[in-house]
């Protein structure tokens, strides 16, 4: 396939996703407008340490607190933003549906890569994670939540403070197991999740980082983490040696791992380039991993890479 024909199926492909995606929210009509039911008004949330502060987004229906004091969440994605650190990020909130809330659920924490940047608080919708879920929703029976980055070349080390915010807030609204918390991100999402994972350890249960990179990552706190990372061997934009770079931080002895702790793993996909993350997300088991994290436990959930 020429290179200008694989740049346009990528296009339709991305254009399909926004469609399906903009349907879920035609299903979910904002307040005020026509069919719309009137949410329970809700304060925004607040951080004194962080001065957060969240509101709906236009055109998306808000997570609201029912009359009873707990979470109401319709399934679909919701777009809301939080302002933390100085900095503005908006974020989707996906709830499969089906997904029992009546108890409480995990929480998944996405970040997405360079191509996804932006501020209109949906692309980072349309590649990894969020359109494995929509895929495959009874694989994913937790609260995925996806914050955007505002440019290409921003880094999510320095938008910490927000994202750790945004948890605050989806925890504040929603009927989240503060002990089933992961995260996961592709590419500079994948260096995200090195570097913010491994400065909260206490936060995570566990972390899996697709073909991703580090810079400041704090070793002593990976060593605490259940880590599952994934990388092509054929990537020509993040070598797979970053990944192997980290694992042999965690594993080489250069610091001490809790007795407790599970040996972090790296997959590597010999056919892939810098997508593993389709792999990661659909193929692999790597979903099952994840959501039977608890927080001082390894993973219950068989490692299953999907590989022939």
């Amino acid at each position: 396939m020429g290179k200008g024909m694989f740049a346009f199926v990528r296009i339709l492909v991305v254009g399909l996703i926004l469609v399906g995606l903009l349907r879920l929210f035609a299903a979910n009509p904002p307040p005020g407008s026509p069919g719309s039911k009137a949410p329970t008004p809700a304060g925004p949330a607040s951080d004194a340490a962080t001065k957060s502060q969240s509101k709906p987004r236009s055109g998306s229906a808000p997570m609201s607190a029912s009359s009873s004091g707990g979470p109401s969440m319709s399934p679909g994605i919701t777009l809301r933003s939080v302002s933390a650190g100085g900095v503005t990020l908006p974020y989707a909130v996906f709830v499969p549906p089906g997904l029992d809330v009546s108890a409480p659920v995990p929480l998944v924490v996405f970040l997405h890569g360079r191509g996804e940047s932006g501020t209109d608080g949906l692309r980072q919708c349309s590649q990894g994670l969020i359109p494995a879920a929509l895929a495959e929703p009874a694989r994913w029976p937790a609260v995925i939540t996806a914050p955007q980055k505002p440019t290409f070349d921003a880094a999510w080390s320095d938008l910490e403070p927000a994202v750790l915010a945004m948890i605050r807030e989806v925890r504040a609204s929603a009927n989240i197991d503060a002990d089933r918390i992961v995260l996961t991100g592709l590419s500079q999402g994948g260096h995200g999740t090195w570097f913010i994972g491994s400065r909260n350890a206490d936060l995570f249960a566990a972390i899996a980082p697709i073909c991703g990179f580090h810079t400041g990552a704090n070793a002593e706190g990976l060593a605490r983490l259940p880590i599952w990372a994934f990388h092509g061997l054929r990537d020509d934009v993040i070598p797979a040696e970053r990944s192997s770079e980290m694992i042999q931080l965690v594993e080489g002895g250069r610091i001490k791992r809790p007795s407790n702790a599970p040996a972090p793993v790296l997959t590597l996909l010999p056919e892939a380039a810098h997508n593993s993350w389709d792999h990661a997300y659909r193929a692999s088991s790597l979903a099952e991993w994840l959501l039977s994290a608890r927080k001082g436990q390894s993973p219950s959930a068989p490692m299953r890479d999907g590989l022939k």
